[in-house]
């Protein structure tokens, strides 16, 4: 035997859905990036579609260590 599944609590239980979570505010997801020894989180867009999303996401999350410019360098 395994254990029991997680509780979900029913959906009449949770309350309205907020009305500002409209689909092009949504977000993926959070995140930990890692730079170095540290750690900051982050709430990934709605969409990432190229990997200059994903550097902006570092440079927002660590300004005083990253740029741009250092992570397009070879």
């Amino acid at each position: 035997g395994g254990l029991p599944p997680p509780h979900l609590p029913d959906r009449h239980l949770m309350g309205p859905v907020s009305p500002q979570l409209r689909h092009e505010n949504l977000t993926l997801g959070l995140v930990f990036l890692q730079y170095r020894s540290e750690t900051k989180r982050a709430l990934l867009p709605n969409e990432i579609t190229t990997l200059d999303t994903v550097k902006a996401l570092f440079v927002r999350s660590f300004p005083k260590q990253l740029t741009m410019e250092y992570l397009d360098s070879p």
